[in-house]
């Protein structure tokens, strides 16, 4: 049976793995190869065919090739070093390797103690600044963002700034005195607002005194 060029065909040659056709017909050219591949040989093919195979993947590294004229058939790795080294399809990655890269997470970088003392340090707030603040500007609410508190200090301020218009109305001469008092009570609650909040910061930085 004869094939054409590239293609594969049964002969009683392929039955014998280290058999390799050796120079048949006339005109075959000198880069001509053999090829054995799934338990079929072919006629003789041009290396630049076998080449376009490797590059495409239609051919494997362990399929057998034979130089026409040659006596031993052998892996196209041997005889095409080059194409599987770059223009092959690389090696499979090993599985140590492959488990390796999946099961990798980058872990992030662990606080000292020392840093979370100093964020601690210059993130809580002091009792005496606090007390001073609601002493001087407690309608206004000053001292309840200081300490974080800024939906009650909001409401405050608020409270404050429109109780003087609404004093045409009479009205408020009653909201400002409220917020007097409310202000007046918060010079004794401040000290246990500031230390809430102290509390809160070092569980978050994950200190406990």
């Amino acid at each position: 049976m004869i094939a054409r060029p590239g293609e594969f065909s049964l002969t009683a040659a392929s039955m014998t793995e280290n058999y390799c056709p050796g120079v048949t017909g006339v005109g075959n050219a000198p880069m001509d190869y053999y090829l054995h591949k799934d338990g079929q040989t072919s006629s003789p093919m041009p290396e630049t065919d076998i080449l376009e195979g490797v590059s495409t993947g239609r051919l494997q590294r362990s399929d057998l090739g034979c130089p026409v004229g040659g006596t031993e058939w052998l892996p196209l790795d041997r005889l095409f070093p080059g194409a599987f080294h770059s223009g092959g399809a690389p090696p499979p990655v090993p599985p140590s390797v492959m488990s390796a890269i999946v099961t990798y997470q980058p872990t992030p970088p662990v606080m000292t103690d020392t840093a979370k003392i100093l964020l601690f340090e210059s993130g809580k707030k002091s009792e005496v600044v606090a007390f001073l603040l609601c002493f001087f500007f407690g309608p206004l609410g000053i001292h309840r963002f200081y300490v974080g508190r800024n939906q009650s200090a909001v409401v405050m301020l608020c409270l404050t700034l429109i109780s003087f218009p609404l004093m045409l109305v009479l009205v408020g001469f009653l909201i400002l005195p409220a917020v007097v008092v409310w202000s007046f009570v918060d010079l004794f609650l401040v000290f246990g607002m500031v230390s809430d909040h102290n509390r809160q910061l070092a569980t978050r930085l994950g200190l406990y005194f």
